[in-house]
């Protein structure tokens, strides 16, 4: 399963923006968050 967050910094005129991606090894079929 992957997972994507998105980073925003707080107090800019003009935020940095950065994607992230997590990769998890879980193959169970019921997941929740």
């Amino acid at each position: 399963m992957e997972i994507r967050i998105t980073v925003k910094q707080l107090g800019k005129k003009h935020p940095l923006l950065s994607e992230q991606t997590l990769e998890i090894a879980y193959n169970h079929p019921n997941i929740t968050l």
